[in-house]
């Protein structure tokens, strides 16, 4: 009889365990199924807001562009392109070209005001090739590359900045070209100098050692 009651009692446990497996796996299944319908109204609601602000790029006047904080606000090459090219480019590159706009929007969000050298060089180039739009459309695919590999891979930064803004900068102090918009003094976000050269380093160490060297004058 004992033994009678020990299976019976193993068996009910076995049972309630296997209850509550079932119990708890059908819970599993249905925060997963509430996690991803959740999911799924997020991306949705994500895309539903791109959709917009895509159809608001599209329909918006340059002078929009310029002026709404949504659009591109600030913008440098928008501020130095010719209205005829940037009308031109939104007609027959105009995928590239917000693209372009949509990083360069990142790019002063992230360093501030030390890209706009770099952006004042794409802007030249643009200008001089305005007659050729294929030419420009080929540029502007170039420029994207060459940002965002320099912006994404930490061994194209100078600390935190990335060396393609900082080569533009040292170009433009050398060639004595303007280092932001109505100045020509460097932003404080960004310090550009020449590297010493080995002449200059060795005239450095000369003179410190003679410096040591040179005992202090009594009165």
């Amino acid at each position: 009889h004992c033994l009678e009651r020990d299976a019976t009692a193993d068996s009910t446990q076995v049972m309630l365990w296997l209850v509550q497996q079932r119990e708890e796996a059908g819970e599993a299944r249905q925060m997963d199924t509430a996690r991803a319908r959740s999911e799924k109204l997020r991306l949705d609601a994500a895309r539903r807001r791109q959709e917009a602000r895509n159809s608001r790029i599209q329909s918006a006047s340059l002078s929009d562009w310029k002026t709404e904080k949504a659009l591109f606000l600030g913008s440098v090459l928008l501020a130095s392109l010719k209205s005829s090219l940037i009308n031109s480019l939104r007609k027959k590159h105009c995928e590239s070209f917000v693209a372009l706009l949509k990083l360069e929007k990142k790019t002063l969000k992230w360093y501030s005001k030390v890209p706009w050298c770099y952006l004042q060089q794409v802007a030249a180039k643009l200008n001089k090739d305005h007659i050729n739009l294929k030419t420009c459309g080929a540029f502007i695919s170039e420029t994207i590359r060459e940002m965002e590999h320099s912006m994404y891979s930490l061994s194209q930064h100078e600390g935190s900045v990335p060396k393609l803004f900082s080569s533009a900068n040292l170009a433009a102090k050398r060639e004595g070209l303007p280092l932001g918009p109505g100045s020509d003094v460097l932003y404080d976000e960004v310090q550009v100098v020449d590297r010493p050269t080995a002449k200059r380093a060795s005239n450095s160490t000369s003179g410190t050692r003679a410096a040591k060297r040179r005992k202090p004058t009594a009165y």
